[in-house]
């Protein structure tokens, strides 16, 4: 993990936009490494617990919020690391998303 890198960068010069993509991208990227290795892993059952695998829309919705964070970071520099907050909303929305795949497939 390259996380302790940007952590020490952010105590030094936590305002400036390339400490903030230090420090956010990683946790993104592996985030979508992670969810990739689920999929790919749920898909063999027999590397399995057998415990049933719903898919990576929860890492992938997970790294989307990152990047909307880091976006409005950049964008409103005043907003510091707040923004990180919003991941927050990450099970709301993922229970929004799931109703509507339900719902259109009923």
């Amino acid at each position: 993990m390259v996380l302790p890198f940007p952590t020490a960068l952010v105590a030094s010069t936590g305002d400036q936009a390339l400490t903030k993509v230090l420090y956010v991208g990683p946790m993104a990227v592996s985030i979508l490494v992670i969810a990739g290795v689920r999929a790919v892993v749920g898909n063999h059952p027999e590397l399995t617990d057998g415990t049933p695998y719903s898919g990576p829309m929860g890492g992938v919705l997970t790294a989307a919020l990152l990047l909307v964070a880091l976006v409005v970071m950049v964008a409103v520099p005043a907003t510091s690391y707040f923004p990180i907050l919003v991941l927050v909303l990450e099970g709301p929305v993922q229970r929004g998303v799931e109703a509507l795949r339900n719902r259109s497939t009923t």
